[in-house]
């Protein structure tokens, strides 16, 4: 009894050990990698998101190695992809699927969210020729997906929660007042 004890404690190290292990050459951990994979995979093979979202400074883990382009990011991202296999690909883009962690789908989701509604706006500030107000990307936020909580109403004369998310938004993807 003991010995398969040790066994599964051994396995489930090894396990572990694996799960945590960088890359040498990008400096990436197997989950990261795995979130930029599912990024792309929600964005229809879309690497250039993915390295986007590898290359923010506000990403949390390791940075990027020195010197890493971003079309060496999405190179590596494009190798990765035809290097994993048909099935596991197929299992993380649904979303019943409990192989990847939670923290890696909530991650993936939420970016390939936010990098939607960054499109969208600034398709709009191209065509209107000035920035989105907070409260229209507020609303095409709340209608992007119903898997989010919803953000409150903004109003023009006090501070809201929807006007306070709009602002840091606005700061993660660039986008201008």
């Amino acid at each position: 009894m003991e010995a398969v004890q040790a066994d599964v404690r051994r396995l489930q190290t090894r396990q572990h050990m694996k799960r945590g292990r960088r890359d040498a050459r990008t400096n990436l951990s197997h989950l990261t990698l795995q979130t930029a994979m599912l990024i792309s995979l929600i964005l229809v093979c879309d690497f250039s998101a993915a390295a986007e979202w590898l290359q923010r400074k506000k990403r949390r883990g390791s940075p990027l190695s020195e010197g890493m382009e971003r079309q060496d990011v999405i190179a590596m991202l494009e190798h990765f992809f035809l290097e994993t296999d048909v099935k596991v690909l197929a299992a993380w883009a649904a979303a019943e699927d409990l192989s990847l962690p939670q923290t890696v789908r909530k991650t993936a989701e939420q970016f390939s969210r936010g990098f939607l509604l960054a499109q969208c706006v600034r398709k709009q500030n191209e065509s209107r020729g000035c920035a989105v107000p907070s409260q229209l990307l507020v609303e095409q936020y709340n209608a992007s997906s119903d898997a989010f909580p919803a953000l409150g109403p903004v109003n023009s004369t006090t501070l809201s929660s929807g006007r306070s998310w709009a602002t840091r938004w606005r700061a993660d993807f660039g986008g201008k007042h």
